[in-house]
């Protein structure tokens, strides 16, 4: 004993801090606000926490976790929350209020992550970086989408445009309204994409036909392609311009350092 007796004065010592599934006070329930694991930075958290600290603002709790983690179950993960949110599809069980927030949470980290991979860096030459890009863009679409790319003299990028969406006949797309769209922005040079929602990288026979035409008008303008990618969500990328040439020497189908074209 040395006696001091309950209650005095005598500063308390801390206590170890909450996990952050388990509530800071027994006696609170599950309502009890949780707090962050210490030492540990957002990128080493569960997707369920970071989207419940969204939605709480920026406070995390038992009833804030179990939602996040129902919306990303119902979902299929943030991939289909991405979907969701960037198609104005309401989200089951969050009211109007958290569902402007989530919108516009997941639109300012697209915006962001494509500055950082557009702005900074040439892109000529790298269809891997153009292909981080455009996954960034389009991965949540359901559609095919195609579009072109223009850059100036040093491989920047100087504009991005949606042309078609949708099943397309390639047949039927003509170079005009692409071509267009470089000249406006007086490019160097340009890329055409289009993106394969499935995930598949085949490239069609009339997909190899529409590349060979478009390298040949974009001669006659004197801005050259400087290639047509295929583009999948999970930024594997596919090019046609190498396959076609590969294609009329009757060569076997040309690799990619990410996937088989």
């Amino acid at each position: 004993m040395n006696g001091e007796r309950p209650g005095s004065d005598r500063e308390a010592l801390p206590r170890a801090p909450a996990r952050l599934d388990t509530p800071t006070d027994p006696q609170e329930g599950s309502g009890s606000r949780l707090l962050l694991r210490v030492g540990v930075g957002p990128t080493a958290r569960p997707s369920a926490e970071l989207l419940g600290l969204v939605l709480n603002g920026g406070c995390l709790d038992v009833p804030t976790l179990a939602m996040a983690r129902r919306v990303l179950r119902e979902l299929g993960g943030l991939h289909g929350l991405v979907e969701a949110v960037r198609a104005g599809r309401e989200v089951e069980g969050l009211d109007p209020r958290l569902s402007c927030a989530l919108c516009a949470a997941v639109e300012l980290g697209m915006r962001m992550a494509r500055a950082d991979v557009g702005d900074q860096l040439p892109f000529l030459g790298r269809p891997d970086r153009v292909a981080r890009y455009l996954a960034l863009r389009y991965a949540a679409e359901s559609q095919e989408v195609m579009g072109v790319l223009s850059f100036d003299a040093r491989g920047f990028l100087l504009g991005e445009r949606e042309l078609f969406r949708g099943a397309l006949d390639r047949i039927a797309v003509e170079p005009g309204p692409i071509l267009r769209e470089a000249l406006r922005l007086s490019a160097i040079s340009f890329i055409l994409f289009h993106t394969h929602p499935r995930g598949t990288l085949s490239p069609s026979p009339e997909d190899l036909r529409f590349t060979l035409l478009m390298k040949k008008a974009s001669k006659v303008v004197g801005i050259p392609l400087a290639d047509h990618l295929i583009v999948t969500p999970d930024a594997r990328w596919c090019s046609l311009l190498a396959a076609s040439a590969a294609g009329r020497r009757r060569r076997r189908p040309v690799r990619t350092r990410t996937d088989p074209c």
